[in-house]
């Protein structure tokens, strides 16, 4: 039983693998193709769960700013991306603490 104990530990309670597994769930996060507010939902709630799960191993994906913000806005369909750029600055580069504000103004 040790063994078997000691193996689901290193698998399961290994936190560069958790961390790399949410990292790379955020870039699988499939794009949505036309606009829809379920679709919508769906992604920014996928993606929180996996920042919420960083976040709870000791990571600061909040700070990631410029990339996951790109990443999470290639996942827009185009009329959600048209409405992103239109509510958003010129100039600075959005906060990724500040994504989901386009998905409460849709689903209102």
């Amino acid at each position: 039983y040790k063994l078997v104990w000691d193996g689901l530990i290193e698998r399961y309670d290994n936190k560069k693998v958790l961390i790399q597994v949410h990292i790379q769930a955020i870039f699988d996060l499939g794009p949505i193709k036309k606009e829809s507010s379920s679709q919508l939902r769906k992604l920014v709630d996928a993606f929180t769960g996996h920042m919420k799960a960083l976040e709870s191993l000791g990571e600061k994906p909040n700070q990631w700013g410029a990339l996951l913000m790109h990443l999470i806005l290639s996942k827009l369909d185009t009329n959600s991306m048209k409405e992103w750029e239109i509510s958003s600055s010129r100039t600075e580069v959005s906060r990724i603490s500040n994504h989901p504000h386009i998905i409460r103004n849709k689903n209102a």
